[in-house]
C-alpha cells in the first residue's frame, strides 16, 4: 500500500488544485477546457450553479483523497510471512494425500482439486 502513497499524494494535489481553479476561476476552466467543443462558445456556457457545483466537487473529492493519503502514511508496513507457513508445494502434496484417501471414484480428480496450491496449475505433476 505504501508503495502508491505518492501516486495518491500527486493526485490528490492535482485535484485540490484543479478545485481551487474551478473555484476562482470558472470562466477560465471554461475557456481552457471546455468551450473548444462549440461553435458558440458563449451561448453554450454552464450558469454561475454550475460553477459552483464543479468546483465544490473537485475540492471535496481532493480533500478525500488527501485524507486517504494521510490514512495510507499512518498505516504501518506490512509484516513479512511466516517462515514456518508450507510452501505452496508441501500444500498441493498434503492436498492430494488428504483427496485420494478420500476418493470414491466419482467427480473430480484429486488433482483437478488441489491444483489451487500449485505455483504453476499449468505444469503437469
Amino acid at each position: 500500500m505504501r508503495e502508491y502513497l505518492a501516486f495518491v499524494w500527486i493526485l490528490a494535489f492535482l485535484l485540490v488544485a484543479t478545485g481551487l481553479w474551478l473555484l476562482l476561476r470558472p470562466r477560465s476552466v471554461w475557456r481552457v477546457l471546455g468551450a473548444w467543443q462549440y461553435r458558440n462558445p458563449d451561448a453554450n456556457e454552464p450558469s454561475e450553479a454550475a460553477f459552483r457545483v464543479y468546483g465544490s466537487v473537485s475540492l471535496t473529492t481532493g480533500i478525500v483523497v488527501a485524507i486517504m493519503a494521510c490514512g495510507f502514511a499512518s498505516q504501518p508496513a506490512s509484516e513479512p510471512s511466516q517462515p514456518d507457513e508450507p510452501s505452496s508445494e508441501e500444500q498441493y502434496q498434503a492436498c492430494l494425500e488428504r483427496e485420494r484417501a478420500a476418493d470414491d471414484g466419482f467427480g473430480a480428480s484429486p488433482e483437478m482439486l488441489c491444483e489451487v496450491y500449485r505455483e504453476n496449475p499449468f505444469d503437469n505433476p
